[in-house]
C-alpha cells in the first residue's frame, strides 16, 4: 500500500472538527478542535505519535511504548515502509487508536488519557500495509493492503464491535485484475465506508463504497472537471465533520499529462449528504503545470 502526502485540508469525523493544513513533506496533523490535535511524525530513524493542545505551535511526543520497541526490533524495515505499517485514528483530544505491524502482525494500541496510557490489543491477520478508521472505542475498521504484484493486489477489510476483542472478515473492493494501490480506509457510520485507491492509468478514479458495513463493495464515481478527462485521479480517504456527518471532503489528486501541456491539481470533493455524492468545491479548480 502506497502511502500518499497530501498537501490540502484535512479534517477528523467529529462534531467539532477543525481543518488543518499539512505541508508537503510532511504528515498533514488532525485538528479536533481550534486547539487539541494529533500527528504522526516521521524521521529517517522513527515514527513518533504527537500531540497538540496549543493549535500546533508545539507537539509532544505521545508515542506507546510498543511503537518505539517494534521499529527497534527490524529498524531497516521501518525504514523503508514505516508509512504504511503505521497507521493513526484519532477520536477527540483524549482518545485514539494506533495500528502498528510488527513482523508481519498488526498490533493495536488505543489510548483515553491523550496518549499517556496506551492499551495494546492484537490485531486481525498478517499485514504489508495498513489502514484503520475507528468510529469510537468500540466500533473500527482495518484494511490489510500488499503492493501490487504480477496485476494482482492482495487486500483483505476487518472490523470489529467491541474495541477489538474479536474481529470479522468482511468483503473486499474488487481490485485483483487491476494494479491498484490502496491509499485508505474511512467510514462515517458503522454501515457506510470507503477504501480509496491510486492507479496511474487513464482513465480510473478507484473510490469504492460500501453500504452494508464492508460486507460488499461498488466502485463510486464522481465528476471529474473538463481540464482532467482523459488523465487519472488518485483518492484518498474521505473526512467528515458535524454530529451527523454529512458534511465530508473527499482528498483527491487530478493529473492529466496528454495532450500537451498537462496539468495537476489537489481537490476536496464535498458531501452535504453523507457521501452518496460527491461534487467540486463552489471555489473552483486551480490548476499547475505537470512539469
Amino acid at each position: 500500500m502506497k502511502t500518499l502526502t497530501l498537501f490540502l485540508l484535512l479534517a477528523l469525523p467529529l462534531g467539532n472538527a477543525a481543518l488543518a493544513a499539512g505541508e508537503p513533506d510532511e504528515t498533514p496533523p488532525f485538528m479536533v478542535d481550534k486547539n487539541d490535535g494529533w500527528k504522526m511524525n516521521y524521521t529517517d530513524t522513527t515514527a513518533s505519535v504527537m500531540r497538540t493542545t496549543d493549535g500546533g505551535k508545539n507537539w509532544t511526543d505521545v508515542s506507546p511504548p510498543a511503537l518505539t520497541a517494534a521499529i527497534k526490533s527490524d529498524p531497516e524495515f521501518y525504514d523503508d515502509f514505516r508509512q504504511d505499517i503505521t497507521a493513526l485514528s484519532p477520536l477527540d483530544k483524549q482518545r485514539a487508536w494506533l495500528a502498528v505491524i510488527v513482523k508481519e502482525k498488526v498490533k493495536l494500541e488505543y489510548t483515553s488519557s491523550g496518549g499517556r496510557d496506551w492499551r495494546e490489543i492484537a490485531g486481525p491477520g498478517a499485514m504489508e500495509g495498513v489502514s484503520i478508521s475507528f468510529l469510537d472505542d468500540q466500533t473500527g475498521f482495518i484494511l490489510d493492503s500488499s503492493d501490487p504484484a504480477a496485476g494482482t493486489m492482495k487486500k483483505s477489510v476487518f472490523g470489529t464491535q467491541d474495541g477489538g476483542r474479536h474481529w470479522a472478515a468482511l468483503g473486499s473492493p474488487e481490485l485483483e485484475a487491476t494494479s491498484y494501490y490502496t491509499t485508505g480506509i474511512s467510514f462515517c457510520s458503522s454501515k457506510i465506508g470507503w477504501v480509496t485507491g491510486t492507479y496511474h492509468g487513464a482513465p480510473d478514479a478507484p473510490l469504492f463504497r460500501t453500504e452494508d458495513g464492508g460486507k460488499s463493495w461498488q466502485m463510486q464515481t464522481f465528476e471529474i472537471p473538463a481540464d482532467y478527462r482523459g488523465g487519472y485521479a488518485d483518492t484518498n480517504p474521505p473526512v467528515f465533520i458535524g454530529a451527523d456527518r454529512k458534511r465530508g471532503y473527499l482528498p483527491v489528486k487530478l493529473v492529466r499529462h496528454d495532450p500537451p501541456p498537462g496539468h495537476i491539481t489537489w481537490v476536496n470533493y464535498e458531501t452535504d449528504d453523507g457521501g452518496q455524492t460527491w461534487h467540486l468545491p463552489a471555489s473552483g479548480v486551480q490548476s499547475v503545470p505537470d512539469e
